[in-house]
């Protein structure tokens, strides 16, 4: 118990010589103390010094250098100073260990995204957002505190998990959107509230995640700015993540979108009968093409009868008289149109809901076709077969 008490008494005396062997004496006959504000609050701050604590009666800026001179004394765990002292902005600082790793802000609270994890920063840093850094300085909790920064390079261009990169890219639309880059499609995970709009090319800063899929999570709404719109590209010559503009008829009204006359691919976002004429700016999503800004141009009703000059391909308006009607079993019709100098064929599926009957006059919308090597017309939907004039 003796030997234990004494060893005590040993371990305490080298702790304060140690803490003392670190505070200089200057040619003034008072001893300094340098180190970084690592606390501070309105009637005191603390300075660490990587070893020693001191406490200062005073407001002091966190994470920033200060040189104390005064006279020093040991209060428990912490050093303090008695009498009158001086406190000065200090720009050199020996001391501390050297860091690698990416500097960040999320929540405005400064990181440094190194091998280890996300180490929290004492003070925000006057270097990029994402840039690759080494930070000198000293830990104080979990905390680095810096006391020099050398900058290495700046922010990544390719993606690696957890770290940090800036893209260009197209955004396209979904939820959660996406950003299209070079061949490579980044899910986005944005600030709450954040909604920028599909198809304008923005500089997103965020974090990588591998998963399944690419993520890119973005932590501050300054992190997205928009720059403009992609290049307009010819029908047929576009690809994903270009700007297309054309005039064309609807064929066919889906759920998914409008078929067009011109295209393989559905434009969304737009709302447009069967053989209206539209005229459409739209982003080439690779599957689709999502409507920017979509007018009607001419409706169908402008349309003149083409019931004599149907060829297949075409989107046409017809008006006739039914001839004849046969109807199957699976509930698809076929009937027989005639304005008494032309006849068409017509196809109703089931899915339109219809019936017609022999002798009623009918006007139908819809796309041009074969049926048995003869012309027919087909309605996509119950909206392009009425009775009478629609």
């Amino acid at each position: 118990m003796i030997i234990s008490k004494r060893l005590g008494i040993v371990l305490a005396l080298i702790v304060l010589t140690s803490s003392l062997l670190l505070i200089r004496s200057d040619p003034g006959g008072r001893d300094s103390f340098t180190g970084v504000c690592v606390r501070s609050y309105p009637t005191y701050s603390l300075i660490f010094n990587g070893s020693s604590t001191l406490l200062v009666k005073a407001e002091l800026k966190k994470g920033e250098l200060y040189t104390v001179r005064g006279s020093f004394f040991s209060s428990g765990d912490l050093l303090s100073v008695r009498g009158k002292y001086s406190v000065e902005g200090s720009a050199i600082f020996d001391g501390g260990e050297w860091v690698k790793g990416y500097y960040w802000e999320k929540r405005g609270r400064p990181y440094l995204i190194s091998e280890d994890g996300w180490i929290p920063l004492g003070k925000s840093l006057k270097v990029g957002k994402g840039f690759l850094i080494y930070v000198r300085g000293l830990f104080y909790g979990k905390e680095l505190f810096p006391t020099e920064i050398r900058e290495i390079a700046g922010i990544p261009a390719e993606p690696e998990d957890g770290h940090p990169i800036g893209v260009r890219g197209v955004l396209l639309p979904g939820s959660p959107p996406r950003l299209f880059s070079n061949g490579t499609e980044f899910y986005l995970s944005l600030p709450y509230g954040l909604h920028p709009k599909p198809g304008r090319v923005v500089e997103v800063t965020g974090i990588v995640r591998e998963t399944t899929k690419l993520w890119l999570y973005v932590y501050s709404r300054d992190d997205v700015r928009t720059i403009g719109l992609p290049p307009v590209k010819e029908l047929g010559r576009s690809g994903k993540g270009d700007l297309v503009s054309g005039t064309c008829r609807v064929y066919e009204v889906k759920k998914s979108g409008l078929r067009l006359d011109c295209t393989e691919k559905l434009l969304r976002g737009f709302h447009a009968r069967t053989a209206d004429r539209v005229k459409f700016l739209a982003l080439d999503t690779g599957g689709y093409l999502y409507c920017l800004n979509c007018t009607v141009l001419e409706e169908r009703e402008r349309l003149p009868n083409g019931i004599c000059g149907a060829k297949p391909g075409s989107v046409e308006r017809v008006e006739g008289r039914v001839e004849w009607v046969k109807r199957y079993s699976s509930g698809f019709q076929l009937a027989n149109l005639s304005n008494g100098v032309c006849w068409l064929l017509l196809k109703i599926p089931k899915s339109t809901g219809k019936e017609v009957v022999a002798g009623e006059e009918l006007t139908v919308y819809g796309l041009v076709s074969t049926y048995r090597g003869k012309p027919a017309i087909t309605p996509s939907s119950g909206d392009d077969l009425c009775s009478s004039k629609c």
